[in-house]
Parts: structure tokens; sequence; C-alpha cells
């Protein structure tokens, strides 16, 4: 780097820095001004620049609070892979219903509907069986239970189980709970897909 003062446009594309944060940093006594031989205008010291562009090079301070941030940011996509990784799994394991196993299934949907309250228990299980229902289990239910919107008990299950997980006072500080909440909310997007397959595809009257 050249021992001369260095005007305002080179130092700039030295550091890689607009003129105008470069005048900020004059302004603050960051930068020393130096009068460039020869004429009336200012520059800047050129080992100030570098001193600047190396600064600039090296990683900031790490402190505990960024080390607890990232802790928290790693552990978050830690348990959104984990849930993936249970939804991609489920996806491979169908129910493979018969008409008795639909006919239970959709009996004890309704009557799971009247329940007051939940246990996260109970919630995942569920969780787990929505995920692995088929188009072929909703039309089966259709066929066996007489019902054309087959989809429908399960879609109100999965709407009390997310209203009681929303609603519960350690959503915010209980991993598990939010975890679990996001499986929910998978499960009723599948659920809908499901659902809107069914109601798309031509009627197969039973055998």
């Amino acid at each position: 780097m050249p021992r001369t003062p260095l005007r305002l446009a080179e130092a700039s594309r030295i550091v890689n820095l607009s003129e105008r944060t470069l005048r900020s940093y004059i302004k603050a006594g960051t930068l020393g001004r130096v009068r460039i031989p020869g004429t009336k205008a200012i520059g800047l010291d050129p080992d100030e620049v570098l001193a600047l562009k190396e600064s600039m090079a090296r990683p900031a301070a790490v402190t505990p609070a960024h080390v607890r941030g990232l802790e928290i940011r790693i552990s978050i996509l830690e348990r959104r892979i984990r849930t993936l990784s249970e939804i991609l799994n489920t996806q491979w394991d169908p129910l493979n219903l018969n008409a008795a196993a639909a006919r239970e299934l959709y009996r004890t949907a309704r009557e799971k509907l009247l329940t007051a309250q939940w246990r996260v228990e109970d919630i995942d299980a569920w969780c787990d069986t929505f995920r692995r229902m088929e188009e072929s289990d909703l039309r089966l239910i259709a066929q066996t239970c007489l019902d054309p919107q087959p989809g429908a008990p399960f879609l109100q299950l999965c709407a009390e189980h997310i209203r009681t997980l929303s609603s519960a006072k350690t959503l915010d500080t209980n991993p598990e709970l939010q975890d679990l909440l996001q499986k929910v909310l998978a499960a009723r997007r599948h659920l809908r897909g499901l659902q809107a397959l069914y109601l798309q595809a031509p009627a197969v009257p039973p055998v």
C-alpha cells in the first residue's frame, strides 16, 4: 500500500465500505484526516486504512449470549429435523385398514370428539395414526360408514388437538409440546390433502 495519503474513493475500494461510512468514521474519530500534499483535499492515513481492513477481517468477539443463542438455534433445528424424520418414517408405514378396522377407527374418532381433556400421549398416538392414513383408507371409511365426508371427524380431532396444545400454559417453554404441535399441524395438512384427493376422485362403488 502506498505511504501517501489515500483519497476517500481509494480508501473506500480498499476496505469495501462506502465513502459515507468512512466519513462517519472520520467524524467519530475512528479514522484521522490527513491533507494530501500539493492539494487542499483531505485524505486518509494508509496505515489507518490498512488497520481498519484487518480489523474487519477478524471475527467479532464471541460472548456467552452469542453462544447461548447459537445453542438454542441448533436445538430448534435438531427438533425440526427429528420431527420431519418421524413424519417421513410414518408415511412409509400405512395403516392398511380392512372394513372392520375402518369402522372401529371412525367410531373411535367420533367418540373422542366428546373428550374434554387430552393427554399428550393420546394426541401423539392419534397424530401418528393421521399421518399413516391414505386416500384408500378414507374411501373404505366412506363405504363402510356411509359418510360422504370420511375425513371430517379426523380433521375435527386435529383441530381439537391444535387448540389444546396452543392453549397450554407451558407451550413457550416446553420443546416437547412445541414439537408435538408441529407434528399435529403436519398431520392436519396430510389429512386435508387426503380429503381433497378423495373428493376429487370418481366414486368407486362398493364391491
